[in-house]
């Protein structure tokens, strides 16, 4: 059976972006949104369907006008039309459903509607804001279609504040809408406890446990437990090939005390990874880290510096280190690594929010 992937685009419209309401947040994410749209588009997986902010002449006697008494998104008003290098795709490509309240009861029940006839693989939104009307539809969507697999992806989304929107997307956790990150060949979400035959089958290998200074997984049995405990931390994901939907590494992010330099200062983080063998090469961890997992870490996270370290010896992560923009900053000797119980040399790179924007 065909898949059938609802990609939803919410209220990318012009008073969210550069007008009344806008916000340098919001216009940073445009470009990912378009990419996102056109790689479902050209794909053909599925379903794209835009929401548009929908008020009258009377807002400011609406409740919401009320208590947010900004005119926006007026029927007929330019504020109120799709950002323009968005608007071709809803001119061609896509439905529209347009909502006078924050989420839209319609567009659930005619989504719930239409699972009946042909059902919904996945659905993913896209747009804004993060912490009012994507959570809003999220949450709805979620309610209508509860065996539908329902997503926010990061990279695509901008809150009003970034504290609100941590919040949201906390929220959504909580209900079982996943938060996940695309580049053009992966999708970087959640590890899940079916993935453990997938992690054992790189994670198994010597080779990686050495070089990430954690203990080689014995069967799928123990990658079921690391995946239930490490793997299942805050801000872990799995590095999952778009093309064939196969877990081939994992990348993550560790802030506070788990940071491994004693050179840390508050708010800075450090990043991890690894990938399988087979995929040594390829580039998918550089794609990661540039294309998606900075700009998490700095954007949204809010982050002003990250760390990353390799051991002695392991040129290839010192290489995908510098090929991500971190530099050398300092060899901390004779550091235990906890989960082997051995002593390393660890060289530390470091990449400040001020180099990343350069």
């Amino acid at each position: 059976m065909a898949e059938n992937h609802v990609l939803i685009v919410v209220d990318m419209q012009e008073d969210f972006v550069t007008g009344a309401l806008g916000s340098a947040a919001a216009e940073a994410i445009v470009p990912y949104v378009n990419e996102k749209i056109a790689w479902h588009v050209n794909g053909g997986r599925g379903p794209l369907i835009f929401t548009k902010d929908t008020h009258g002449a009377d807002y400011l006697e609406t409740q919401e006008g009320r208590n947010l008494p900004v005119p926006h998104c007026v029927k007929g008003t330019a504020g109120w039309e799709v950002v323009e290098p968005l608007r071709g795709w809803e001119a061609s490509q896509c439905r529209v459903f347009e909502k006078p309240a924050f989420g839209s009861a319609v567009l659930a029940e005619t989504l719930a509607e239409e699972n009946k006839k042909e059902a919904i693989t996945s659905i993913t939104l896209t747009g804004l804001c993060t912490d009012i009307c994507v959570i809003s539809n999220a949450m709805v969507l979620k309610a209508f279609l509860p065996e539908v697999p329902v997503a926010v992806d990061l990279l695509c989304c901008a809150g009003v504040s970034r504290e609100s929107a941590a919040t949201a997307l906390a929220a959504m956790r909580a209900c079982q809408i996943e938060t996940h990150m695309e580049t053009p060949r992966l999708l970087l979400r959640p590890w899940r406890a079916a993935d453990a035959e997938a992690c054992f089958k790189y994670a198994g290998n010597p080779v990686i446990g050495s070089s990430c200074g954690w203990p080689v997984h014995k069967d799928v049995a123990d990658s079921q437990e690391v995946i239930r405990t490490a793997l299942s931390a805050p801000e872990t994901y799995a590095v999952v090939l778009k093309e064939t939907g196969e877990p081939v590494g994992s990348i993550g992010l560790l802030t506070g005390e788990a940071v491994h330099t004693a050179a840390r200062v508050d708010g800075e983080g450090e990043i991890g990874f690894w990938v399988g063998e087979p995929y040594w090469g390829q580039g998918l961890i550089p794609e990661a880290v540039q294309y998606a997992f900075l700009r998490h870490c700095f954007e949204n996270v809010g982050l002003d510096a990250l760390w990353c370290g390799y051991f002695e010896g392991n040129a290839k992560s010192q290489r995908v280190q510098e090929k991500c923009g971190f530099r050398y900053h300092h060899t901390e000797e004779d550091k235990l690594c906890v989960p082997i119980g051995e002593l390393r040399t660890t060289h530390f790179t470091y990449l400040s929010r001020e180099d990343w924007d350069k």
